[in-house]
C-alpha cells in the first residue's frame, strides 16, 4: 500500500515483501510512478496494467489476476470507512514513504472558495496547517518537474519540528529512478524548488 503523507517512517518490511515475490510475478498498477518504483526496487517483477475503482482492483487480486496489486492506502482506508474491511482475507503491507514515494499530496483533501466568499471564514477554520504546508512542498516538487498525472514522480514532506521539514522525493529520468532528500525551513525549500523549476539544480542530495 502506498502510504499517504504524514504516516510511515522507517523502511519497515513492505519493500522486503515486495522484493521477495517470485521473478516474473505480475504486480497490478496503472500508475507510471508505481511502475517506475517497481523497476527500481524490484526489477525482477512485472508491472501489469490495472483498471477500475479500489473495490474492483481488490476483487481482481482476490481472483489471482493479478496476484499482487499496489494501491493508495488513503483509498483503501476510505473504502473501509464505508463498510466491511476491504482487505479481509488478503495480506497487505505498507510501503514506507521515505523510499516508496507517494504521489504528491496523496491522501490530502482540499476545499477551495473565492476569497470574498461568505464561506471563506468557515473553510479557514478547518484548515490543518501542517497538512497544507506539506502539500505545498510536495506540489512544488511536482511543479518543478512539469506537473501532470502521467509523470513518474513522488514526494513526501516530513515535518521534523515547528520550523523544519525533510522532503523525500523521487522521479524517473531516462528510465532511471532518482531518489533525493532535502531538509530545511519551509520557505527555503520552497525557494529551492522554484529555482529548480527555473532551470537550477534540484534541492538536497542524491541517494541510492
Amino acid at each position: 500500500l502506498d502510504r499517504e503523507a504524514g504516516t510511515g517512517g522507517a523502511d519497515g518490511d513492505g519493500l522486503q515483501r515486495l522484493q521477495a515475490l517470485a521473478p516474473g510475478t505480475c504486480v497490478g498498477t496503472s500508475s507510471p510512478r508505481r511502475a517506475a518504483l517497481l523497476g527500481h526496487h524490484a526489477p525482477h517483477v512485472v508491472a501489469g496494467a490495472l483498471r477500475g475503482n479500489v473495490g474492483t482492483r481488490l476483487a481482481q487480486c482476490r481472483d489471482g489476476n493479478p496476484p499482487a496489486v499496489i494501491l493508495a492506502a488513503a483509498g483503501v482506508d476510505r473504502l473501509g470507512d464505508a463498510g466491511p474491511d476491504p482487505l479481509a482475507g488478503m495480506s497487505a503491507v505498507a510501503l514506507a514513504p521515505n523510499r516508496w514515494h507517494p504521489a504528491p499530496a496523496q491522501g490530502a483533501l482540499a476545499l477551495q472558495v473565492a476569497t470574498d466568499s461568505r464561506f471563506a471564514d468557515t473553510v479557514a477554520a478547518v484548515d490543518h496547517r501542517p497538512t497544507r504546508l506539506a502539500v505545498e512542498l510536495e506540489r512544488a516538487c511536482l511543479a518543478a518537474l512539469g506537473g501532470g498525472c502521467a509523470l513518474a514522480v513522488g514526494a513526501w514532506a516530513e515535518p521534523l519540528d515547528g520550523a523544519s521539514w525533510r522532503l523525500h522525493f523521487g522521479y524517473s529520468l531516462e528510465g532511471q529512478w532518482h531518489r533525493r532528500v532535502a531538509q530545511g525551513g519551509h520557505q527555503r525549500l520552497q525557494r529551492e524548488l522554484v529555482g529548480w523549476a527555473g532551470g537550477g539544480d534540484p534541492p538536497g542530495e542524491q541517494l541510492d
